[in-house]
């Protein structure tokens, strides 16, 4: 029978392993989501490399697009590409050189676009290996002023990568700017309703650090409501505006 002392120094051994383990698994965490964010720029060059010249012209960017004046088809092309996840992604929508921002991320080029939708989804093999049952749910899609349109979502991907499967919740509007010649989106900014929405219902940009914290806290294991904080309730039609960058 042990005395004691010496089932007080197995319970202080016990639980100077359970600190060692939570450690660990907080570097592993750390390194996973820090490898994701320096991936996308290698993503990107990768995507050049192997034959993807986001420089030369695809052939339907060649053809005329979408009437500037009638978002119905952009707005059509969104409910379908959110409903599936953007498989597949209607290229012709887009400018060859469309820019997108969100709070991680900014990339230049519709392939780039596309690889960044596609390792969130998990079809790529990185993709696959970090992520698992990413969706998106469509809120409302609704003109915000004139070659503007806004979309209100819910995003939620669950981090396969990391042993506990932690997943991520976010919340947020998508503003598409067109372009006024041929009609396609030239620019996307995502904003987040957990960083960007301020007082008065206006969103405004914020360092790419605030992004990467609130999204590290949802993955975080040692935070148990990090999948069910729930979304914030739609601001009404003009009463969310984004701030001028």
């Amino acid at each position: 029978m042990l005395r004691p002392f010496g089932i007080l120094c197995t319970l202080e051994k016990m639980r100077s392993q359970q600190l060692r383990s939570r450690w660990l698994l907080g570097v592993l965490a750390s390194e996973i989501i820090w490898g994701a964010g320096a991936f996308l720029p290698l993503l990107r060059s990768t995507t050049r490399s192997i034959g993807f010249n986001e420089k030369s012209t695809p052939l339907w960017a060649s053809m005329p697009g979408p009437n500037p004046d009638d978002t119905t088809p952009l707005k059509d092309c969104l409910q379908r590409e959110y409903t599936n996840f953007f498989a597949p992604m209607e290229l012709e929508f887009y400018d060859p050189e469309v820019e997108f921002k969100d709070p991680l991320t900014t990339l230049v080029g519709v392939l780039s676009y596309k690889a960044n939708v596609d390792l969130l989804a998990g079809r790529t093999l990185l993709g696959a290996w970090l992520f698992r049952d990413a969706g998106i749910v469509l809120h409302s899609v609704q003109d915000s002023g004139p070659l503007a349109v806004r979309t209100r979502w819910t995003l939620e991907m669950t981090m396969h990568a990391l042993p506990w499967h932690p997943t991520a919740c976010f919340s947020g509007v998508s503003d598409y700017a067109l372009d006024p010649d041929t009609g396609r989106v030239r620019q996307q900014k995502d904003f987040w309703d957990s960083i960007n929405l301020g007082p008065g219902g206006v969103y405004a940009p914020r360092p790419p650090l605030e992004g990467l914290r609130d999204f590290a806290l949802q993955l975080s294991w040692a935070n148990p409501e990090r999948a069910t904080r729930p979304p914030a309730a739609p601001p009404s039609t003009g009463e969310a505006t984004a701030e001028a960058l």
